[in-house]
């Protein structure tokens, strides 16, 4: 088992898939996640969801300029304590959603 960001990036490199492209991609899935999360938990809707991942393009896009700026260096903290908690999430007696 790995982060899957961690897995995006293979993934992404296994299939030659340009870091521009691949960023872009991990940070619209990872929108999305949020926002899915959001429509379900908050009177949002589904339209209103959809509005907000459109309205996000422009900033995720000027995220991916930022990041590919970063030196190794910069790069050293992450949400590991997050994949963490995500994945005890799983075995909580009472969970927010259900897969």
């Amino acid at each position: 088992h790995c982060n899957f960001a961690t897995a995006f990036a293979i993934a992404a490199a296994h299939w030659e898939i340009e870091a521009v492209i691949a960023l872009l991609g991990y940070l619209q899935s990872w929108a999305s996640s949020l926002v899915n999360a959001a429509v379900k938990l908050v009177p949002l809707g589904q339209t209103r969801g959809q509005q907000l991942l459109l309205k996000l393009g422009p900033d995720l896009e000027s995220a991916v300029e930022n990041i590919l700026l970063l030196q190794d260096a910069d790069l050293a903290s992450s949400g590991w304590g997050l994949a963490i908690a995500s994945m005890q999430h799983e075995t909580l007696y009472s969970r927010l959603f259900r897969s």
